[in-house]
This record gives C-alpha cells, structure tokens and sequence, in this order.
C-alpha cells in the first residue's frame, strides 16, 4: 500500500509536469502539423503496399447516374432523378467533365475528406478535455484502421458524409463554447449539405 501511494503520488507529479511543459512549449499549430504528417506518412505506406483508390462504382452502382449522363447532360439529370439527392451526383458529373483521369481527383478528394475526418476528431477530443497526447493516439489509430482505409479509396458517399457529420459536430462543439453565430452557421449549412448527399438523413 505504501509503495503504490508513493507510485501514484511521483506518477501524478510526473503527469503534471509533462502535460504542463507540452502546454508551454507546444502550440496549437505544432499538433495540426503533426497531424497532417501522420496523416501523409500513414497514406504514403498504404500506397506503398499496393492500396489504391477504387472508382468501378461510378458504373456499377445504381445510386449514380449512367456516367454519360453525368458526362453530357449533368443539370437535367440530376434535376429529374427522385430516387437520389442530387450533390453526389453533381459532384461526380463535375469531376467527369475535367480532362484528365478523374481517378486522381476523387483520390485527392477522398484524401481532403479523411484528414477533415482526422482534424475533426482530434479537435473534438480536445474539447472533451482528452490530452494532446492521447487524443493524436486515439485519432491516429482510428484514421489508420482497416475501416477507414476501405472508405478513403471507395468511390460512395460514406466517407464524405461520415467527415462532413464529425465536422458539424465540431461545428456545434464550438458554437456551445464561443457562442459565435457563424459556428452555428456552419453546423446548419453543414447538416444541410449532408441531406442533399444521402436520403437517410432527410
């Protein structure tokens, strides 16, 4: 009993000191570089061992539109469909008209949406008071499991639905916190930029 109080009490004094001297010497700034270079390491790997974007759902999935659709008359398409909100698809059907493989731009997409999906997390850790420390870990190993790697390099809305709803949780989080009224502008155009991408959500 005395050798674990002695323990506790050098472990918190410890803890202290560390999580104090990271306050002081380390910005904000410092963690959202780390970040993103955990982020660009752990996606540099994964393209190494041979992971790589896949976009056969723009021709096989009947959530979309018939790419030539998409290709030569976008508006009125997605104007007439009823069974889709439209974004999605306007989103795909602008990628489409650009010239060169529109593989490399929905990747790159896909990419900006999964560090927004990490940045989202890591800031609502903070908010819930979890340390820098632990809330890199925690993020890091979510952004790096096998789930989120499958939804980065698959062609459907889950993953941008999935960083867009992290991002209006954070949107809100700071809208409680600084009762700034364009944080709970965003939360809304947010909420409501999901529902024109998935039905579910209407």
């Amino acid at each position: 009993n005395v050798f674990c109080m002695k323990y506790i009490k050098v472990y918190d004094t410890f803890r202290k000191s560390f999580t104090g001297a990271v306050h002081r010497k380390l910005s904000p700034s410092i963690f959202i570089i780390m970040l993103l270079f955990f982020f660009s390491l752990s996606r540099y790997f994964f393209w190494c061992a041979g992971i790589v974007f896949e976009d056969f759902p723009l021709e096989n999935f009947w959530q979309y539109l018939d790419v030539k659709w998409l290709m030569t008359n976008l508006l009125e398409s997605c104007y007439y469909l009823h069974s889709q909100p439209p974004t999605f698809n306007l989103f795909l059907g602008s990628i489409l008209k650009l010239e060169h493989d529109p593989s490399v731009y929905f990747h790159i997409i896909y990419l900006i949406f999964g560090f927004i999906l990490y940045y989202s997390l890591y800031q609502i850790c903070r908010y819930l008071r979890v340390s820098s420390g632990f809330s890199i870990v925690f993020t890091t190993l979510f952004i790096i499991s096998p789930q989120a790697i499958l939804y980065e390099n698959w062609l459907f809305y889950t993953y941008p639905v999935t960083s867009l709803l992290t991002l209006a949780a954070l949107f809100l989080c700071n809208f409680y916190s600084t009762q700034k009224s364009y944080w709970g502008f965003l939360f809304f155009f947010d909420i409501a930029l999901i529902c024109t991408i998935r039905s579910a959500f209407h």
